[in-house]
């Protein structure tokens, strides 16, 4: 076993067989049979081989624990100590026609969520991300956004590609794109995420916009961190006071995230909140019995409402189950009163079809004819709930915001 430029290299298998029948012959004497048909030779080479591959093992163990050689899951969980995170695959989007040979007599709705591909044998599908009228009198409607319905870098598909649907809307005949469609990158390599970490190691945290940031973001119970900075002479227009920072911080323990915040600001820097949230105010620590205070922000919760009908088979899972799927999609309490992260972080929008998704994951459920949602109790909105920038959708399985009824 050697050490080269600071990481393991584990022997290869005939070299751990050598060092063995070298003991041997320390052992036994320099008379010992070591023919390659010797009984000993062949006892060891199992055994060399078990060593190996644990050499090979050990390797694997040490290199997750460098930033310069560790790769896949072990490299994030490395980048994310210090606030550097993989970017995500991302979704392509671009614009689509939809059209017939002859003027429509009435309007047709195109709705959303309608599906169109590429004509492949395996298509790369998208789906429009908003309702539209193809109106009476006209052949065609453009124009119409479309996302892909997965990420990477594969649905960057050239122009006029996008020619098959497979439920065409009634009183439309053909579609395609006449632009390319952009956007889709895929997650990003090993390479790359090292380098990044590399970049973030050599700035020199403490005391910068940045070095608050991913201070924050290392707390375990941090879900997001948004920062507001007023660098200026004067009060901005959000009613940040002049060389001051707000932090706007989902998740953490209110004094934990103070003291954070403290220790990695520079020592004239001044903190705000309440102009992009809730303001919270603590006492920290900074030594000799001295305090200090620390003014942050929480995002401004926005409590998601959601009735629905379901129509159920004895295999139904239950209105509790229902109502926690919702919850784990978008966070807040489920049925046991505990907490639950959810998918959705700071400025994400609630996506109607993701809740009817999560709906639809419990068993025994045959139909939900009628699903609404909405910022208010008896919600009657069935598109996309928007969330602003400064604010976290949550949801409650035990105060009757998400209620069912069967049918």
């Amino acid at each position: 076993m050697t050490m080269e430029d600071g990481r393991f290299v584990p022997d290869a298998e005939d070299e751990v067989l050598e060092v063995l029948m070298n003991n041997a012959r320390d052992v036994f004497g320099p008379d010992l049979n070591d023919d390659e048909e010797a009984v000993i030779r062949l006892i060891y080479i199992p055994v060399s081989r078990l060593l190996a591959e644990s050499q090979s093992e050990l390797r694997t163990v040490l290199d997750s624990a460098q930033l310069e050689f560790a790769q896949g899951k072990a490299l994030e969980l490395l980048t994310a100590l210090i606030g550097v995170r993989r970017r995500p695959a991302t979704r392509a989007i671009g614009e689509v026609t939809f059209s017939r040979e002859t003027a429509a007599t009435v309007s047709y709705t195109i709705p959303r969520g309608t599906r169109v591909q590429t004509d492949a044998v395996d298509p790369v599908r998208f789906e429009t991300t908003e309702a539209v009228t193809l109106p009476a009198d006209q052949t065609s409607v453009s124009g119409v956004p479309v996302r892909a319905s997965e990420p990477g870098v594969s649905a960057n598909v050239g122009s006029n590609t996008l020619t098959v649907m497979t439920n065409p809307p009634t009183g439309v005949e053909a579609v395609t794109n006449p632009d390319q469609t952009d956007g889709g990158t895929d997650a990003e390599e090993d390479d790359d995420l090292r380098a990044r970490a590399k970049d973030e190691l050599s700035d020199g945290m403490r005391g910068t916009a940045r070095g608050i940031r991913n201070q924050l973001v290392k707390m375990p119970t941090v879900k997001s961190v948004s920062l507001f900075i007023n660098d200026g002479e004067q009060t901005d227009a959000a009613g940040i006071p002049s060389q001051h920072t707000e932090c706007v911080v989902e998740g953490g323990d209110d004094q934990d995230v103070g003291q954070t915040i403290f220790d990695s600001k520079g020592a004239g820097d001044g903190t705000h909140g309440g102009a992009h949230g809730t303001s919270v105010t603590v006492e920290v620590d900074i030594g000799n019995g001295q305090t200090h205070p620390v003014s942050f922000s929480r995002p401004n919760v926005v409590q998601i409402f959601v009735d629905m009908e379901l129509s159920t088979n004895d295999e139904y899972g239950g209105d509790d189950s229902v109502r926690d799927a919702i919850v784990q999609y978008i966070g807040g309490t489920i049925t046991s009163g505990a907490d639950d992260d959810g998918e959705l972080r700071v400025g994400d929008d609630v996506i109607y079809t993701k809740i009817l998704s999560a709906v639809l994951s419990v068993n025994g459920i045959d139909d939900v004819p009628a699903l609404r949602v909405g910022k208010a109790a008896s919600p009657d909105g069935v598109s996309n709930v928007a969330v602003a920038d400064t604010e976290v959708a949550t949801s409650d399985a035990t105060d009757g915001s998400i209620t069912i009824t069967a049918v």
